[in-house]
């Protein structure tokens, strides 16, 4: 067993856990609310969480870079969101539970030499990263959306 894909991969779903747990108790009228950082309301947020799970997964298996622009990522984030505008919480939960299961097999997958490695990550200028931290950008991008998600659900404004 590779420890620290493990590692990952076990914050990944609790992560994820957490996600789940705030999908099915969040309040109707918060899951419209904007989330002001993103300019995504709570359903289309959780949505792209849901829905970018399975190409994040890919991004730790690519051989030499991982393609795409900031630019092209703000493109399908806008599209996404008129496309899913009216996402339901059940659509958002099936997807969760559609696309999570494969995420974490694949990030316990990762063989340790291959975690060592080093791959261009296109999206943030062609940065080198370390296969390590693109697993572990799969928890990271649950828990730090979902943290933009409570704030804004807490906030009174």
């Amino acid at each position: 067993m590779n420890e620290s894909a493990e590692t990952a991969a076990a914050a990944f779903e609790a992560s994820v856990a957490n996600l789940v747990e705030f999908v099915e108790t969040v309040p109707d009228e918060d899951w419209v609310k904007v989330v002001p950082i993103e300019e995504r309301t709570v359903a289309v947020m959780t949505y792209h969480i849901a829905a970018l799970m399975p190409q994040m997964s890919t991004w730790f298996d690519v051989r030499d870079e991982v393609p795409g622009t900031v630019a092209e990522q703000d493109a399908a984030n806008a599209r996404e969101a008129q496309e899913h505008a009216t996402v339901t919480r059940e659509e958002v939960l099936a997807l969760i539970r559609a696309n999570a299961p494969a995420v974490a097999a694949a990030m316990r997958a990762v063989t340790p030499e291959w975690l060592d490695s080093i791959v261009k990550f296109a999206p943030a200028g062609g940065m080198e990263m370390p296969v390590a931290r693109m697993v572990a950008m799969n928890e990271v991008h649950v828990s730090k959306h979902l943290a933009a998600i409570r704030a804004a659900v807490a906030d009174p404004g």
